[in-house]
Parts: structure tokens; C-alpha cells; sequence
């Protein structure tokens, strides 16, 4: 279906000294009537060149949006990777602190185990009056 309407010496031309003679594509039907010869001609190659101006420039943005795609994802690795290890050095610490904090609670009981009790009871009396009230 690539038939140039365009070649002054194709069958399919509207114009020019073999358009009018037989050839061996000739079909028998006058050149003016052939099916898609005047509607292919200056109509469909425009709207051919319009179609090849649009891929082009699809292809033209992909590739742009693709070379400035790349850089930005190494940067985005390369920030998760080190929002990644500062999260892993956050959570190393916040269980250090909290095995200090266990730790010193429980030297802190064995220190003082009355008054541990009665922390722990003024504490459960709080929570269950808190908690009633609503």
C-alpha cells in the first residue's frame, strides 16, 4: 500500500506523459478513477507527513523524557539508599534506648520493690478511672 503519488511516471499520478499510456500495472481504468488516486494524492500526503511529524515527535519526547528519567532515578536510589540506612540507624538506637530504659526499670524495682508496688497500683487506679469515665 506505499504507491507514491507523487512519481510522474506512475499509473497512479494525476499528472504526467505515462499517466494517461498502459503500463504492466495498468489496470484497464482511466488514472483519474483508480481507486485512492486523486484522494491520495496532495490529501493523503500530507495527512502521511502529518502522521511521520507525530511519531517523530512522540519518539523525540520519549527519548527526552527518558534520558532525563534516568538521572533522576539514580538520585532517587541513591536518596533512598541513604534514607534507608539512616531509618536502620534510628531504629538501632531507639532499641538501645529502650533496653536501657527496661534495664534501669528493673534495677530501679529490685532497688525498691515497695515502692514499685505502689507506683504500679497508683498507676492502675488512674488508667481505671480514666477509662470508667467515658
Amino acid at each position: 500500500m506505499a504507491t507514491s503519488t507523487s512519481n510522474p511516471g506512475s499509473p497512479f499520478s494525476t499528472s504526467g506523459s505515462m499517466g494517461d499510456s498502459p503500463s504492466s500495472m495498468d489496470t484497464g481504468a482511466p488514472t483519474g478513477s483508480m481507486p485512492g488516486g486523486d484522494a491520495l494524492g496532495s490529501t493523503g500526503m500530507s495527512a502521511d507527513r502529518t502522521l511521520e511529524r507525530l511519531v517523530q515527535g512522540a519518539h523525540q519526547a520519549v527519548d527526552s523524557l527518558a534520558a532525563k528519567a534516568g538521572p533522576a532515578v539514580e538520585r532517587l536510589k541513591s536518596s533512598m539508599g541513604s534514607a534507608s540506612e539512616s531509618m536502620h540507624e534510628r531504629a538501632d538506637q531507639l532499641n538501645a534506648m529502650q533496653e536501657e530504659w527496661i534495664e534501669s526499670a528493673r534495677t530501679t524495682v529490685r532497688e525498691h520493690p515497695l515502692a514499685s508496688l505502689a507506683a504500679a497500683v497508683a498507676v492502675g487506679m488512674l488508667i481505671s478511672r480514666l477509662t470508667s469515665s467515658r
